[in-house]
């Protein structure tokens, strides 16, 4: 998380967010257009992000799949030489959606898992994404 997401974001948007301990959040896939809708408007980029197996009360990064070795799912959406920030933000955004529905890991994940899946994103505004580059080289 590079933003506090909760301070940021609506109580619509943050009611059905699970809550890591570190304060973090995670959406399921069915509440993720809303979510991206509402940091498209806040002028929001996302940076990337994970998912998370939420069983138990504990967050499972890696995740245990069907098939083979367990597997961590992430994608990141860095910014491309002369892209202005608000082409930079729309396209993290439709990047993002594709990268979450594309993933069908409910599908590849153990049974127990397949409705337990959150979708954590990385947001920045402009400020701190200048902030980044400038301290990263992003």
């Amino acid at each position: 998380m590079i933003m506090e997401e909760e301070d940021l974001l609506s109580p619509e948007v943050t009611k059905n967010a699970y809550r890591a301990r570190n304060g973090e959040l995670a959406w399921k896939k069915e509440d993720i257009p809303v979510v991206l809708d509402e940091l498209s408007k806040l002028h929001l980029a996302v940076l990337g992000g994970e998912i998370w197996g939420i069983h138990g009360g504990k967050i499972w990064g890696m995740l245990p799949m069907k098939e083979g070795v367990p597997a961590v799912y992430s994608w990141s959406v860095e910014s491309e030489d002369n892209e202005t920030w608000e082409q930079y933000m729309e396209r993290s955004i439709r990047e993002s959606l594709a990268a979450i529905n594309d993933s069908k890991m409910e599908e590849q994940v153990q049974d127990f898992l397949q409705d337990k899946l959150y979708f954590n994103l990385s947001i920045c505004n402009q400020e701190n994404y200048r902030e980044l580059e400038e301290k990263y080289g992003i």
